[in-house]
């Protein structure tokens, strides 16, 4: 069958038809434009963006590379700072320490190293390689080694603090945290909620320990707690290796709790209060330091300064675009 459409009405929808095309054809160009036009926006900000990080990255990758900004004749102490969390990855990592200390114990014309330390801490393998590490060389070099603590100087970084000859913090440093931690999260209640469970499957009986999906097993809690009672062990072994008995003996140091720095310095965790400049002057007598801390390449920084400003670039043109925005599912 055929429907009996009227002749006028065939052709006026026929030209809404047209029409409807027509504005469909003018938004899609609208929208390629508007697209178009946001790119050459986005390339536009960051061309000065990416000269402005090169030009950053070249001048901080000459300053303060070594004794060259030296005034001739006048002694200076190595530097060597450690920030950030020091484990694997992490702005501390020891394969980034290493070769910072080894440039900074080789250099003959230092009078010494100076350990800058920001850090809350890490994983007790890498704070122990920095601590034996910084112990030989001193010894192979017959370098004084002075720490410094800055905001925080807790757990890990700690233990990398008293490989030192004597170690200095401020008033408001964070020291200390001899202790190991162990964190995780327990969800059954949550899955047994919305009907999730957990079909984890293994080859040994104790492959797989504290299941999140599972209730708490306490010959798993049993078995971490002998774990980290061993870890702390020989956290405060090395310690008590590295201060001795400047440490205060009546007072419990090991619980993992921390200090700031009258207290540290009472308790005989630092040798006392002191800054980076003053440190220089008293303990070496200088008023100059070679730098030796690792520092990202050229290619490196600039690639970080770029990633992060088009990220950021595609963010404002997504925000501001009318497309629909991109979903993780």
């Amino acid at each position: 069958m055929t429907d009996n459409v009227a002749p006028s009405e065939s052709v006026q929808n026929d030209g809404l038809d047209s029409l409807a095309k027509t504005a469909d054809t003018i938004a899609t160009e609208m929208r390629k434009s508007r697209r178009w036009a946001n790119w050459r926006m986005g390339a536009f900000l960051l061309f000065p963006i990416a000269i402005l990080a090169f030009t950053t990255m070249s001048s901080s990758s000459l300053s303060n590379t070594g004794p060259i900004q030296i005034p001739r004749g006048e002694p200076y102490v190595s530097l060597v700072k450690i920030r950030g969390n020091i484990e694997p990855g992490g702005g501390a990592a020891a394969e980034f320490l290493k070769p910072a200390l080894t440039r900074a114990f080789q250099d003959k014309r230092s009078r010494g190293v100076i350990l800058l330390i920001n850090s809350p801490g890490g994983t007790p393998v890498q704070a122990n390689e920095l601590y034996q590490y910084v112990r030989d060389f001193k010894a192979d070099f017959d370098k004084k080694v002075v720490a410094v603590g800055e905001d925080m100087m807790t757990s890990g970084a700690y233990m990398v603090a008293v490989s030192a000859d004597k170690i200095f913090v401020n008033r408001s440093t964070m020291s200390g945290s001899i202790g190991v931690v162990q964190q995780a999260f327990g969800y059954k209640g949550l899955a047994d909620r919305i009907g999730v469970e957990s079909r984890t499957i293994t080859a040994g009986e104790h492959k797989y320990r504290l299941d999140p999906f599972q209730d708490l097993n306490p010959d798993d809690v049993a078995k971490m707690k002998g774990a980290l009672n061993q870890i702390h062990a020989h956290f405060i072994d090395v310690i008590k290796e590295g201060r001795g008995d400047r440490l205060d003996p009546n007072y419990d140091l090991f619980t993992g709790d921390f200090w700031t720095g009258d207290e540290a310095v009472s308790l005989g965790l630092v040798d006392g209060i002191g800054t980076l400049n003053g440190v220089m002057e008293e303990e070496f007598g200088v008023q100059y330091a070679v730098d030796y801390s690792h520092r990202k390449s050229l290619l490196q920084g600039l690639n970080d300064v770029l990633t992060a400003s088009i990220e950021s670039t595609l963010r404002e043109i997504l925000i501001n675009s009318n497309e629909p925005q991109p979903r993780t599912r």
